[in-house]
């Protein structure tokens, strides 16, 4: 990860859980943004809290990444 895209900061997180039981899946949304403003969400679904958190953290940042490059081409 390189320049500005590496000062993310997440602005918005939700954790539900969408069943039960032992093997419960939980539903995690993170907000993250860049340090130039631009933010996207994301969302990811699994059984462990901590590593659906960082998945759907890391969806984030690629789609932060992708929304550059698309401003980019544009330029």
């Amino acid at each position: 990860i390189t320049d500005k895209i590496s000062e993310i900061r997440i602005k918005d997180y939700n954790l539900a859980s969408i069943s039960g039981g032992s093997s419960a899946l939980c539903e995690v949304t993170v907000k993250v943004e860049d340090a130039m403003g631009n933010s996207v969400s994301s969302k990811s679904i699994g059984e462990d809290i901590v590593i659906t958190s960082v998945q759907a953290v890391i969806d984030g940042m690629n789609r932060l990444m992708i929304k550059k490059l698309l401003k980019q081409k544009k330029t």
